[in-house]
C-alpha cells in the first residue's frame, strides 16, 4: 500500500516566464496526472513542496501558508496526493478556478486563468461588476460563479483553502480562526504581533525577493493607525495624497494629507497629487478595470514607491473599526463601493504585498466591535457620526494630537469616466464599447437601469440628509441592488480582454 500512495503523490513543475506580472501564477492539474504545472512570474517564490507570492506569520521554510490566520497574498502546497491552494486572509482578492474537460486551472488572476483555459468573458453579460462587488455581502453570500463566452463558468474563492484530489474533486477548507480578544490591549498586541510576523516572513533569508515596509497615510483614522503600528516594527516611510474628496457630499477636493501625522510618528513621507495616476503606466487602467472598476486607480500614482514593499493600508477600517456599525459579523461583510478590491492585477505586475491592516483577524469582527464600544474606550469616543475609538486610541497613545486626524470623513476615489479623453486607455475602451454595446439584451439593460436609479436615489437622500443635519434613514448601498448601467458595465470585460492578451503573449500561447 505504501508504494501505491507514493506513486500517487503529486509534484510541482514550475515554469517561469519573465514577461508575466512578477507575482502572477496559474496552476494546471490534469486528471490522472501526478504533475501540477505552475506558470508564474519572476518574483513568485518556489520550493519543492510549495510556492507563494506574499507573506504570512510563520517560518518561511516550513511553507505552512494554509495553517495561518494571516496570509497576505496567495500560493499552494502539496499534501500527499492532494494539492492545496490558499487565498489571502482578506476579501480584497481571491482565487479563480476553471475546469475544462480533464484539465483544472487555478490562478490568482482572472485574466490569467481565462487565457490559460482559452476562455473569454462575454461582452453581452452586464453583471460582471456587480458579481465581483457581491463579496461585500460577506462570505457565503457572494456570487460564486461568473459566466464566460465560450465555455464553463469561472469559480471564485475567497478567504479559504481549496483542496484538489487526484480525480480533480474539489473541497474547501476554512482558514484558521482568530483569538477572542478581551480588551483593547490584547487586540492591539495581536495587530503588532501580526505585522511583525509578516515582516519576518517577508525578509526570510531563504527568499529570492524580500520586502520592506511602506505605509499609506491620510488625515483620517485608518491608514494613520496602520502607519502608527507599522512604525513600531521598523517602518520608516509613508506615502500620502495631498487632497481627498468630501465623502458623500459634492465631491469637491479637500485637504487630506497625512504629512503632519507622519512626522509626529517619525516617518518620512512623500506626498502625491490625487490626479497623479493620469501619468501612470498605460496598462494600469485595464488592471484596475479587470478587478471590478477604477475606484482604486489613484494608487497607480504610488507605483514607483511600491516595488518590493509590504504596503500597509487602512482599507476596511470604515467597517471593522467603526463604532456605529450595527451588523458586526464573522462573514467579513462590508459596504459599497468596495474600496481596495481593484488593486490585485496592479499589485501582481508592480510586485508588492498588500496588507489592509483592519482586515487582520476580521472574522473576529464581533469582538472588535465590542472593544470599540466598551467602557475602557470611553475616553477615545467622540459620539459623532465619524467615531472610531480603536484607531484614535492607537494614535493618541503615540502622542499624535487629537485635532490632526479623524475630523471628517473623506475619500480618495479616482473619478474615472471611461468615455473621457484623460486616460490613454479610453480609446481602447471606447472601441470595445462601440463594438459590443448593441449585443445586450433589452430587458437586462432595463432591469439594470431600474436598480441603478434606486441606488442613486438612496445616495442622494443620504447626501441631502447630511447637509440638513438629518439622520440618514436608509443605508447608502447594500449588496445586489447596485448595478451600474451603460459604459461602466463593460469595463471588467474590456480590462480582462486587454490583460488576457498580455498573459498570452508572455506565455507564448497567442
Amino acid at each position: 500500500m505504501e508504494w501505491l500512495i507514493e506513486a500517487m503523490s503529486l509534484r510541482f513543475e514550475f515554469k517561469q516566464f519573465d514577461g508575466l506580472p512578477r507575482l502572477a501564477w496559474c496552476a494546471r492539474l490534469e486528471s490522472g496526472v501526478t504533475t501540477v504545472t505552475v506558470k508564474h512570474g519572476s518574483w513568485v517564490e518556489t520550493n519543492q513542496d510549495f510556492f507563494v507570492e506574499g507573506a504570512w506569520d510563520g517560518q518561511f521554510e516550513e511553507g505552512a501558508l494554509d495553517q495561518t490566520l494571516l496570509l497576505m497574498g496567495s500560493g499552494g502546497r502539496l499534501v500527499g496526493n492532494q494539492a492545496l491552494f490558499a487565498t489571502p486572509c482578506h476579501t480584497l482578492e481571491r482565487l479563480q478556478l476553471v475546469r475544462r474537460g480533464s484539465s483544472l486551472f487555478v490562478s490568482n488572476s482572472l485574466p490569467f486563468v481565462l487565457a490559460e483555459a482559452d476562455l473569454t468573458l462575454h461582452p453581452r453579460y452586464s453583471d460582471y461588476q456587480s458579481d465581483l462587488w457581491s463579496i461585500v455581502r460577506g462570505l457565503g453570500r457572494y456570487v460564486k460563479h461568473i459566466p464566460t463566452r465560450n465555455g464553463p463558468p469561472v469559480r471564485l474563492f475567497y478567504h479559504g483553502n481549496i483542496v484538489i484530489g487526484p480525480d480533480l474533486e474539489i473541497s474547501e477548507q476554512a482558514k484558521v480562526s482568530p483569538p477572542r480578544w478581551n480588551g483593547f490591549a490584547e487586540y492591539r498586541s495581536f495587530l503588532v504581533g501580526a505585522l511583525a510576523g509578516l515582516r519576518q516572513n517577508a525578509t526570510a533569508p531563504q527568499r529570492h525577493v524580500s520586502y520592506d515596509l511602506l505605509s499609506s497615510i491620510s488625515s483620517g483614522y485608518d491608514s494613520p493607525a496602520a502607519a502608527a503600528l507599522a512604525a513600531e516594527i521598523g517602518c520608516s516611510k509613508a506615502v500620502s495624497f495631498k487632497t481627498g474628496t468630501r465623502y458623500l457630499h459634492d465631491g469637491s477636493e479637500v485637504e487630506d494629507s497625512g504629512v503632519h501625522i507622519a512626522r509626529a510618528l517619525g516617518l518620512e513621507v512623500q506626498e502625491f497629487a490625487r490626479a497623479a495616476y493620469l501619468g501612470a503606466n498605460s496598462i494600469a487602467p485595464a488592471e484596475f478595470a479587470a478587478c471590478g472598476d477604477s475606484f482604486d486607480l489613484q494608487l497607480a500614482a504610488f507605483e514607483g514607491e511600491l516595488v518590493q514593499k509590504l504596503f500597509l493600508t487602512g482599507f476596511g477600517g470604515d467597517v471593522f473599526w467603526d463604532r456605529w456599525n450595527n451588523n458586526p459579523n464573522a462573514r467579513i461583510a462590508r459596504r459599497l463601493p468596495p474600496s481596495g478590491d481593484s488593486v490585485g492585477e496592479f499589485r501582481l505586475r508592480v510586485g508588492f504585498v498588500h496588507i489592509p491592516v483592519p482586515f487582520l483577524g476580521a472574522v473576529g469582527h464581533p469582538a472588535i466591535h465590542a472593544i470599540s464600544n466598551s467602557p475602557e474606550m470611553r475616553a477615545w469616543m467622540l459620539d459623532n457620526d465619524y467615531d472610531r475609538p480603536i484607531p484614535r486610541r492607537i494614535l493618541e497613545q503615540k502622542a499624535v494630537p487629537r485635532l490632526l486626524f479623524g475630523q471628517s470623513k473623506k475619500g480618495s476615489f479616482a473619478a474615472v469616466t471611461w468615455s473621457g479623453k484623460h486616460l490613454q486607455s479610453c480609446k481602447s475602451f471606447e472601441d470595445f464599447y462601440q463594438r459590443y454595446r448593441r449585443e445586450r439584451n433589452f430587458w437586462r439593460r432595463a432591469w439594470a437601469a431600474v436598480c441603478y436609479l434606486l441606488s442613486k436615489s438612496r445616495v442622494r437622500w443620504t447626501q441631502t440628509a447630511r447637509r440638513l443635519g438629518l439622520p440618514a434613514l436608509m443605508p447608502v448601498t447594500t449588496g445586489w441592488d447596485v448595478r451600474p448601467i451603460g459604459q461602466r458595465t463593460y469595463v471588467v470585460a474590456w480590462g480582462s480582454s486587454v490583460l488576457q492578451e498580455r498573459y498570452r503573449v508572455a506565455c507564448h500561447t497567442n
